[in-house]
């Protein structure tokens, strides 16, 4: 049986997350324009920051909230760079 309830408690974190991604991005991107300018180069900086900063409040927010699927990649990753991840 499907678990509806646990998709979609899943999604709500993952919406909630997508959401102060956005904002994490915007607020990154807006400081590194204000810094670097709307040159090419200026604006690669700026758009690859802000998403940097999205990435990286992306997951600390999935993998504060505990989901699965999250917890299941960071072991992955962990485990492809030799490192041992604590077991949760």
């Amino acid at each position: 049986m499907l678990e509806l309830r646990d998709t979609l408690e899943a999604v709500f974190c993952m919406v909630i997350a997508a959401v102060w991604f956005g904002i994490a991005a915007w607020v990154g991107w807006v400081a590194l324009d204000w810094v670097f300018g709307r040159g090419l180069i200026g604006q690669v900086i700026s758009v690859g920051g802000g998403l940097s900063a999205g990435v990286v409040t992306y997951a600390s927010i999935v993998l504060a909230m505990k989901l699965p699927e999250a917890e299941q990649l960071r072991r992955l990753i962990a485990g492809r760079l030799g490192r041992a991840a604590p077991a949760s």
